[in-house]
């Protein structure tokens, strides 16, 4: 029942940010959609407790040690070519260097926003927020830990969506 709710406030959130995009009040509308998708994988999170499919419990549906370790080391080596070049990509775009006919952005204009002025980027947050959220779900199993590595992982979607969407409208200005 609880994930049905969850399902609910999604489609909920989702049919407001809809509205939202229609009256053009996007960035209202940028929250109500990391609402939705937040709301989706906490409904998806409940749906799976106690049991992932009836009779089969999580612990009965587990893979065997080795192969859990083959793929840790299958994510963490996808990682060390994925992470850098988003940082790359990302970088790119941010500076206006990806698209040729861009302009540079100037850091010292006078448009810049508070956070940077105070020397703490959102992005930077995001990060950290992603890193700290990766490690707590990569190494506990249940419990608070776990609860505030989900925690984690989503404010960094939700902040570093933020950023990205400040940033493209700060080079736009």
């Amino acid at each position: 029942m609880p994930a049905l709710a969850a399902v609910a406030a999604s489609a909920l959130a989702g049919l407001s940010t809809l509205e939202l995009v229609r009256r053009s009040r996007f960035g209202a509308a940028r929250y109500g959609a990391s609402a939705a998708v937040a709301a989706v994988v906490v409904g998806w999170a409940l749906a799976q407790r106690p049991e992932l499919l009836p009779g089969l419990s999580v612990e009965e549906a587990a893979a065997e040690r080795a192969t859990l370790i083959v793929t840790v080391v299958g994510v963490v080596a996808g990682l060390a070519i994925v992470i850098p070049s988003l940082a790359l990509l990302f970088g790119l775009v941010l500076r206006g260097r990806f698209d040729t006919e861009g302009q540079e952005m100037d850091v010292g204009a006078a448009g810049e926003t508070g956070a940077r002025r105070s020397g703490t980027s959102p992005l930077r947050v995001a990060l950290l927020l992603g890193g700290a959220g990766l490690a707590l779900t990569l190494v506990f199993d249940g419990g608070p830990l776990l609860a505030l590595g989900v925690i984690a992982l989503l404010a960094f979607v939700a902040l570093g969506s933020v950023s990205l969407v400040d940033a493209a409208a700060a080079k736009n200005e």
